[in-house]
């Protein structure tokens, strides 16, 4: 497979919380194991974009932008649509 974007170190002040990402990751998925690593996805125009391996198994996590007024959060950067 041949990737667009390569994911890179997470940028300074953009970090996630490792074990809170590790126990979403496992509820979701309760066949996952190890710890996962987490790199950024450096593109893209608004929602911060990650890349969590667990071993040889890779998949994307989408957060809002940081800092971002409540009322775009609603519109164009909604998870939930």
């Amino acid at each position: 497979m041949t990737q667009i974007d390569q994911a890179v170190d997470i940028r300074e002040g953009e970090e996630l919380d490792l074990s809170a990402i590790d126990r979403f990751m496992k509820s979701a998925i309760p066949e996952l194991a190890g710890e996962p690593v987490i790199r950024q996805y450096p593109g893209g125009a608004s929602n911060l974009t990650y890349q969590v391996d667990y071993g040889d198994r890779s998949y994307v996590l989408r957060r809002p932008p940081l800092g971002k007024s409540p009322s775009l959060l609603t519109t164009c950067c909604a998870k939930r649509r």
